[in-house]
């Protein structure tokens, strides 16, 4: 198996894990009303568990588009990312704001149509597609960091890392604490603020293999970073009586530590499993994530309307995933023989 292949094979591998991760969390959506009860207990530990999934989608477009002009110009760049990203943002969208109507949340009116631009791009009618509006703004800034000549983009990526992690993530997380709220916390290094440096962590860990003794290092640092993730936001939150935000954010310390160990592994273990049953499930399922992604909160909603499903129970929560995921990957299959759905669901 030649490095190409491999590569390629752990970046799909990272994709089918990261939109598994993003149904569990979707699907957890009880975590957000807190409760003294056990099942608030168990969505905890859901919900820290798989919140490396929208941070690993960043890294994985970081090692895949940042080389873009070997392959094609700016132009071509931004074209495909229309096609691929912005047209389904906007129709999937429109569709939400329809499932709405359907269902009497919102009323066909004048303040409706008004609003209506307003509230696609404020992703209103689908929640989930929050992430669509950073995923935009990281690919305006691709092609000026895509720029940067490739004997050069390790050293200076390694450098706007470094910087940012201690100037945007580890001092203010610590700031955070009343303990230490006396120190600065008024610089910021605006190249790797927000996700851009998910995605020039996805660009360096593609292109370099660490040591045994680095991964193990990062591998401590990563199951910290969960357990302080999962036991502070449980602490805090019983202290609180309500979900604490002190350790959330994907923004935040936790999570980009976390997410770093979870990429790592992935890209690890990846070159290791010469298991063809897995391979060959992979390989199927990295052709419908990103169709996932879209569908996945409307079968979501659709199913637990139907049935009134019990979305605080533990068999509901573990299951359920699995059963959505399979759902969108065969109504994508059969919308995909037209070509308007190819549109729609590429």
């Amino acid at each position: 198996m030649d490095k190409n292949t491999t590569k390629k094979e752990y970046l799909s591998v990272a994709s089918v894990v990261s939109m598994i991760a993003v149904v569990f969390l979707h699907v957890n959506q009880c975590f957000w009303t807190y409760s003294s009860e056990r099942y608030w207990k168990t969505a905890n530990i859901i919900d820290a568990l798989f919140y490396y999934a929208v941070p690993v989608f960043f890294m994985i477009s970081g090692a895949t588009l940042l080389d873009y002009y070997d392959r094609y110009d700016t132009k071509t760049f931004f074209a495909r990312r229309v096609h691929k990203t912005v047209i389904p943002f906007l129709i999937w969208n429109t569709v939400g704001a329809a499932y709405a109507l359907i269902l009497g949340g919102v009323k066909l009116n004048a303040e409706f149509i008004l609003n209506f631009p307003r509230d696609i791009i404020t992703y209103k009618y689908v929640p989930v597609y929050w992430f669509f509006i950073p995923l935009f703004s990281v690919y305006l800034c691709m092609p000026l960091v895509a720029a940067i000549p490739k004997d050069r983009k390790l050293k200076l990526f390694t450098y706007a890392i470094s910087i940012s992690f201690v100037i945007n993530y580890l001092l203010p997380f610590v700031c955070k604490f009343e303990r230490f709220a006396y120190l600065p916390n008024v610089l910021s290094f605006d190249c790797g603020q927000g996700y851009i440096i998910y995605i020039l962590l996805g660009y360096v860990i593609s292109k370099i293999e660490l040591k045994t003794i680095h991964r193990i290092v990062l591998y401590s640092f990563s199951i910290g970073a969960f357990l302080l993730h999962l036991f502070g936001t449980y602490i805090y939150s019983v202290n609180a009586g309500e979900v604490s935000k002190f350790f959330k954010g994907y923004t935040a310390l936790p999570a980009l530590i976390y997410s770093v160990g979870i990429f790592v592994f992935i890209k690890q273990v990846s070159q290791k499993n010469n298991i063809k049953p897995i391979r060959k499930l992979i390989e199927i399922l990295d052709k419908y994530t990103f169709s996932v992604y879209l569908l996945h909160w409307f079968v979501i909603d659709f199913i637990v309307r139907l049935f009134n499903l019990p979305i605080r129970s533990i068999v509901y929560r573990l299951c359920m995933p699995f059963v959505v995921i399979c759902i969108c990957c065969f109504v994508t299959y059969v919308l995909r023989k037209t070509k308007l759905f190819r549109i729609m669901l590429p």
